[in-house]
């Protein structure tokens, strides 16, 4: 009866534990772009980052000579204004939270082309 229980026991802690491993570590979605040149259109807007992810921090450049932009960090519903804004040839380097987004507004009457790289 005390090896059926001991085996009952071993059985029934090895499935909690697959159980646990199997619906805590859900898969992420891959964080793209990861690097690269991302346009914002005249009087527009861009999201970046959108989904399921874990938190990461990135580093996006404003080469541009005369334009600057508008960061937000939004996580679900909030959004919060990263100051200062993304000046001409600055970089600005940014905290996305856990299935966070960067969104990026122009105001300008032209297009902005932007470098970002995930650190």
């Amino acid at each position: 009866m005390k090896k059926q229980i001991s085996i009952f026991a071993k059985t029934l802690t090895y499935s909690v534990i697959l159980f646990v491993s199997a619906t805590a570590f859900k898969p992420q979605e891959d964080v793209k772009p990861k690097s690269g040149k991302i346009e914002v259109p005249a009087k527009g807007k861009l999201s970046l980052w959108e989904g399921k992810h874990d938190s990461f921090s990135a580093t996006i450049t404003n080469p541009n000579e005369k334009v600057s932009v508008e960061l937000y960090t939004v996580k679900g519903s909030s959004k919060k204004w990263i100051t200062p804004s993304l000046l001409a040839k600055k970089s600005i380097k940014v905290s996305v939270a856990t299935n966070g987004s960067v969104l990026i507004e122009n105001y300008n009457s032209s297009k902005v082309i932007l470098d970002v790289k995930i650190n």
